[in-house]
């Protein structure tokens, strides 16, 4: 989507006498001046108290205010250290001096046009350009709107929380699940061992008869209250978790005396048999308590495991219903915010928690330059870069340059406009949107989101940071950068109606 060009009235169509034959014509007003959030823009401030705002400002000071004359407007520039009161009109929709041209599209791009070109041709005496403007205090304006965007946005926090914390869990559970399995196979598995060990044991007592084979190590079956599965399946699985093992689990160290078997039982031992076979017999006796151990510490890992999946479950259905719930609000607060002017669009992009971005350390995009060198470093590069610039004014703490380019265009222009910070809020490109806790998290929610919502000339994201080289590369290729990242997001939403505010583009 192209960004919007300027218009020119041709010279035929303007009347003769300007001023005069433009005021008598009927006003066709493309920007209601009330709603007009730049903050050079006094819109209710008397001349005198205007004019005190200037005294003692250096030359190129300036403001604009209402004029007397309805839908025209008064700039105030500071000259040889006196006050210069210039008037602009505003007829079908364009902006301009008297007997001048009326072509400007708006009040911003007449005051861009003056920072950079001499009021001489106006007045020989006016030789200055616009250079500092007097801001004035940002208002608390739009406060429902402000309100509820404000609780839509503390609530998609909200549920972007409660969406990890599920994704959590759920790695949780099948953590825990993979561990219940486990252990359920492991304790039939080693009353196998045992019985193996109990049958040697037997062949040695008939061999031995001193032999006593009452130690009282029995393992229980713990596990009766697991899911059933067929005796094949667990067959499979204890075949699979005794093939894993440590053979001496479950062999002697020492070789069994081959002598002890069904056939030799008869046949006295001799005295170094004996002693074989009863150093054979406590190794596999020790061996024997050790698994008795094992088997008691397997049990009680399997009914931790289960507890903590139960307790797991009943976290999961409060999570759920938690988002549940805050699925219904976020949907009641989009549809207040719509009533209230805001596109149902624009919201989803800026507030949605599952939006996938890649956040960049601000060292790639915050810069500390002049508005010329902002220009300077961003020539060249394509549609979406940018850099965000420190200012010195409380409530206007930054500047955000950025390289924007129509369709048609294969360099684009660098445009600024202010980062607000009103008194109680948070940051934002308008003061009734101003509710992001940080610029970090303003720049980062704008990777993907067009600045077309709140000016009507900036058809761009925040998508390329100037420090950010890679991305740079990437955008040459012939998946263009600007189709990609804007016309794929934005194609079917319109810009976002303000309730008080229409542009704060820098000057």
């Amino acid at each position: 989507m192209a960004a919007a060009s300027k218009s020119h009235v041709d010279k035929d169509s303007l009347p003769a006498n300007g001023l005069k034959e433009a005021q008598q014509q009927p006003y066709h007003v493309c920007v209601d001046s009330a709603k007009l959030d730049q903050p050079w823009f006094w819109p209710a401030i008397p001349r005198e108290e205007a004019e005190q705002q200037l005294d003692g400002r250096p030359d190129g000071s300036f403001q604009i205010r209402k004029s007397s004359v309805k839908g025209n407007f008064t700039l105030v520039v500071r000259k040889n250290g006196d006050n210069s009161c210039i008037r602009i009109i505003h007829h079908k929709g364009q902006y301009g001096l008297p007997h001048s041209d009326l072509n400007f599209p708006s009040l911003s791009k007449f005051v861009e046009y003056y920072r950079n070109h001499s009021f001489a041709s106006f007045n020989k005496h006016l030789d200055i350009c616009l250079q500092d403007p007097v801001f004035k205090e940002i208002k608390a304006s739009g406060g429902e709107q402000y309100a509820v965007f404000k609780e839509l946005y503390d609530l998609c926090q909200e549920e972007l929380s409660a969406h990890t914390r599920l994704s959590v869990l759920g790695t949780q559970r099948k953590e825990l699940d993979k561990n219940v399995k486990m252990y359920q196979v492991m304790l039939p598995a080693l009353r196998v061992v045992q019985k193996m060990y109990h049958e040697q044991l037997r062949l040695q007592e008939k061999a031995d008869p001193s032999i006593s084979l009452d130690n009282g190590i029995r393992l229980e079956d713990s596990n009766k209250n697991s899911p059933e599965s067929s005796e094949a399946e667990e067959e499979e699985e204890i075949e699979e978790f005794l093939m894993n093992q440590d053979i001496s689990m479950v062999a002697p160290e020492e070789k069994v005396v081959e002598k002890a078997n069904e056939k030799d039982v008869e046949r006295q031992l001799s005295a170094e048999e004996e002693k074989s076979l009863t150093a054979n017999t406590r190794l596999m006796m020790t061996r024997l308590s050790d698994l008795a151990e094992k088997y008691k510490s397997i049990q009680s890992c399997l009914e931790a495991n289960r507890l903590q999946l139960r307790d797991l479950d009943t976290e999961v259905k409060s999570v759920e219903g938690s988002i549940l719930r805050m699925e219904k609000q976020h949907e009641e607060l989009t549809r207040q915010l719509v009533e209230l002017g805001c596109e149902r669009e624009y919201l989803y992009l800026v507030l949605e928690p599952r939006v996938a971005t890649q956040e960049f350390d601000r060292s790639f995009w915050l810069v500390d330059c002049s508005r010329e060198e902002a220009v300077e470093r961003l020539r060249g590069f394509p549609h979406g870069a940018f850099l965000v610039r420190p200012k010195e004014k409380r409530q206007f703490p930054y500047v955000l340059s950025i390289v924007v380019a129509s369709n048609d265009d294969e360099v684009g222009s660098v445009q600024h406009c202010y980062v607000v910070h009103p008194r109680g809020r948070g940051f934002g490109f308008n003061a009734p949107l101003a509710v992001f806790h940080s610029l970090d998290q303003l720049v980062l929610r704008h990777q993907y989101v067009s600045l077309k919502y709140y000016f009507k000339d900036l058809d761009v994201p925040l998508a390329f940071p100037i420090g950010c080289q890679d991305l740079f590369r990437q955008s040459s290729q012939p998946d263009d950068s600007r189709s990609h990242l804007t016309d794929g997001h934005y194609a079917n939403a319109s810009a976002l109606q303000l309730a008080e505010a229409e542009d704060s583009i820098e000057v």
